[in-house]
């Protein structure tokens, strides 16, 4: 009586059942929304959703076994499980087999009141991991209609990069006059959530809701792109391309007067694919009448700065100067920023390693380097270590310099930088091993070079690698070395950012348990210290060459740095020679620390020479006028006369040497940079009267000999004073006289 009583209840209009069912949807969605912006909601998933799934589940299989209990599948309990199991994970796809269930449940109330509450919870648990994604889109594109700050930062794509970069923008720009814009694409894992199914419970859709949670905590904006590549035409503007890739809405909010700064980020670890995003959006074409001109436009990509990459900078550099588009590339290049970072840092310059000696500017130990695994971080390794470990030795001859590239496959990897560096096919500074590490080879040649190591750099590609080698390394050295071990350091990469800490232990461990070694081993290259806003966005190593080229330009009377850019944007050729004027103008900001320890500036003992050697500087005539000055000359002997007078100053002949020879090591430098570009010198023994200077499509140049070399043809010798005028700034720097 009792059962048939809860029957005839449940058997009543399905109306109530209907708006209950309703009213609770409604309440959990409000609920589901007022938590989109909450940290816990993530949390609260990730806890309870495998469990509430596991029972729905269940109960999804119970009813089905009720269900299908007839015909062939009664009695047979096997082929009812396998039946109502698959059944019951269709509900979570908000597919029911109810036709299938034999026809009298159909007329049960009961059953089919729980049969639609589990349906309903499967659905919805499945739909709570989307709904506050759909929401968030919402609430984006609500912003982004009333939006009036000036400036906004996209990010096409999510990666932990771009996050990095996001984080760092909302510590470091306090002004609130920018909005951080991420743009989701089927590459972030969008195709595999825009249907809904099962294993969204247990992986995809849990990412998906941490990385939601993670923009949402950066109270940064997001929009969906339905294609993971930007569309490539000719003749196609910035407004095609975006409604191509779904995002016409984003076009009209770009286009609107308040905002006057787009900076787009391309920062995935798919290299190819940020190229070609990056490319697509360099290659349009505006209309004259188009609101994206009187726009300021960047683009970063994330990607190994090669011939490609070179292509697509200087592309939109000429794209620019026809008006044809107001897009500028940077390319942001990891393994170059993590050897920026050692740049910066003038403890880990090589000048520190090679004992210099005050009184004259020169070295008194050799420099040796070993590169372990040559990949993009390598290459970058190499072409420091060989440019910053240029110094006069105590005979006034080049002070020996050794690098060793220990690589997987030498001889292809030696023919391959050859062909892009010819001037180090013939250089015995330069040496390309294959060694195993695990090889009797191997520890027989690193026992014989130890003694001599000053750095060690390990780049194999991968952390854990890395660790072990250069455990292995250090090991080896404390065994085996018996110079001074304070001239010996490790520099360790790190690839990614989870391994990094394990990196630190390491680093920590043995530079705080082994004290008579030093602090001899380094980490460097963590994307959290790569991707800021100071070097990404604002490029501080530009902004610092800008600065120094400006205070060399005032100084010589040469054109500043923005004339000198906007006068090289047209041709390939001038598109080289500004290549090689732009990382000049970066090492020489870069080498002028190495410069200022080579003239004593952190020696107490030295202070008063210093001082007396700043004195000595400002002797030497003013520069304005000499490129005036050369061009009245006549005759040889003027010209050698007036050379002459902007080489001297007054002072003693110890200064007056300190000062040569930190002009001469400036010169290696600049000739090492030169050779780095892919440079060769012009002639092979020049002489007075070879008209020829430099050929920047040919990649030729004649100054690079050494300045004695230089001092005996005329035409070589008048670059000389700008030699000194590096080194003049450099030691003001030093000094604090000038501010960059």
């Amino acid at each position: 009586m009792h059962s048939l009583h809860i029957d005839q209840y449940l058997q009543m209009d399905t109306t109530g059942y209907r708006v209950l069912i309703s009213v609770l949807a409604i309440i959990v969605s409000i609920i589901i929304l007022n938590k989109v912006n909450k940290t816990k909601l993530n949390h609260f998933i990730s806890d309870k959703v495998k469990f509430l799934a596991g029972g729905i589940f269940l109960s999804g299989i119970i009813l089905y076994m009720i269900g299908f209990w007839d015909e062939g599948s009664k009695g047979n309990i096997l082929t009812l499980f396998f039946r109502a199991s698959l059944s019951s994970l269709e509900m979570f796809v908000s597919h029911s087999d109810l036709i299938e269930v034999r026809h009298s449940m159909h007329e049960n109330a009961l059953y089919m009141f729980v049969f639609a509450l589990v349906h309903f919870l499967a659905v919805l648990l499945s739909a709570i991991l989307i709904i506050p994604l759909i929401a968030y889109i919402w609430h984006s594109k609500s912003v982004l209609r009333k939006l009036r700050t000036p400036r906004l930062f996209i990010f096409w794509g999510e990666s932990t990069s771009s996050f990095m970069l996001a984080e760092d923008i909302i510590r470091t720009q306090k002004d609130n006059n920018y909005r951080i814009l991420f743009l989701e694409t089927p590459s972030d894992g969008k195709g595999s959530d825009s249907s809904i199914h099962f294993t969204h419970l247990f992986s995809g859709s849990l990412v998906k809701n941490e990385r939601m949670e993670r923009i949402a905590n950066l109270r940064a904006l997001l929009l969906s792109s339905k294609v993971s590549l930007l569309k490539r035409d000719n003749e196609q503007s910035l407004k095609d391309i975006l409604s191509y890739a779904g995002l016409s809405f984003l076009y009209k909010c770009l286009a609107k007067d308040t905002i006057k700064d787009i900076k787009i980020f391309f920062l995935s670890s798919d290299q190819e694919m940020n190229r070609k995003n990056a490319s697509a959006l360099i290659s349009t074409t505006e209309p004259k009448d188009s609101p994206m001109l009187k726009k300021k436009v960047e683009v970063y990509c994330h990607s190994f700065y090669n011939d490609l990459c070179v292509v697509y900078s200087y592309g939109s550099l000429y794209m620019r100067s026809l008006g044809k588009n107001n897009v500028s590339l940077s390319i942001v290049d990891s393994a170059r920023l993590s050897i920026v970072e050692l740049k910066n840092n003038p403890i880990h310059h090589p000048v520190n390693y090679v004992n210099p000696d005050t009184t004259t500017a020169t070295a008194r130990k050799p420099f040796t380097a070993l590169i372990v695994g040559f990949d993009e971080s390598g290459e970058e390794a190499l072409k420091f270590v060989y440019e910053f470990g240029c110094f006069v030795g105590a005979d006034g001859k080049k002070n020996p310099l050794k690098c060793y590239v220990l690589c997987a496959n030498a001889e292809g990897t030696k023919n391959r930088y050859y062909l892009a560096h010819p001037s180090f096919a013939n250089n015995p500074e330069v040496e390309f091993i294959s060694f195993s590490k695990n090889s009797k080879e191997f520890h027989a040649w690193e026992k014989n070079v130890l003694n001599d190591l000053n750095f060690v750099f390990v780049n194999t590609g991968d952390d854990m690698t890395n660790l072990g080698m250069a455990t292995d390394i250090l090991h080896l050295a404390h065994r085996n070395r018996t110079t001074d071990p304070h001239y010996f350091k490790i520099f360790i990469r790190s690839y990614d950012i989870k391994y990094y800490n394990e990196l630190c232990d390491m680093a920590t461990y043995y530079n705080n348990t082994n004290p008579e070694w030093g602090e001899n081993v380094v980490v460097f290259g963590c994307k959290k210290d790569l991707f800021t806003y100071k070097s990404v966005v604002n490029q501080q190593a530009v902004m610092d060459s800008i600065a120094f080229y400006n205070v060399f330009a005032k100084m010589t009377g040469c054109e500043d740095w923005m004339t000198r850019y906007k006068n090289l944007s047209r041709t390939y050729a001038q598109h080289q020679e500004l290549a090689y004027s732009l990382n000049q103008d970066m090492s020489n900001y870069w080498h002028a620390r190495t410069k200022a320890l080579l003239a004593g500036v952190n020696n107490t003992s030295d202070k008063e020479r210093f001082e007396q050697l700043l004195q000595c500087v400002a002797t030497r005539p003013d520069m304005t006028h000499y490129a005036e000055e050369l061009a009245q000359c006549k005759t040889p002997e003027e010209h050698n006369a007036v050379v002459r007078k902007y080489c001297t100053y007054q002072g003693t002949d110890e200064q007056r040497q300190i000062l040569f020879n930190l002009a001469k090591t400036e010169h290696m430098r600049w000739c090492a940079m030169m050779e780095i570009m892919g440079y060769t010198p012009y002639y092979e023994d020049i002489q007075d009267g070879d008209a020829r200077i430099k050929d920047t499509i040919k990649k030729k140049h004649s100054c690079m000999v050494s300045i004695e070399k230089m001092q005996t043809v005329s035409s070589l010798s008048e670059t000389i004073p700008y030699d000194y005028a590096v080194v003049d700034i450099c030691l003001q720097m030093a000094a604090g006289l000038i501010h960059m």
